[in-house]
């Protein structure tokens, strides 16, 4: 009788523990004022502007393809 071999459980990498959110956001002003915004860029799926980053919608030099 031959016996099947032994497989192991992939261990599946990319959530974070505990998070079953699929869409993730971060505010402007959050992406704006962090220490490593490229960080803030790879874990989230879109930046809004809340009513905290008005100013940053309303600046003279954030174009419409940005908002």
């Amino acid at each position: 009788m031959r016996r099947r071999p032994v497989t192991q459980k992939r261990h599946r990498d990319g959530y974070e523990d505990g998070v079953t959110l699929l869409r993730k956001t971060c505010s402007a002003s959050d992406f704006i004022w962090s220490n490593a915004p490229l960080d803030v860029v790879g874990t989230v799926i879109s930046i809004t502007f809340d009513e905290t980053s008005l100013p940053i919608k309303n600046h003279s030099l954030t174009i419409d393809e940005v908002v």
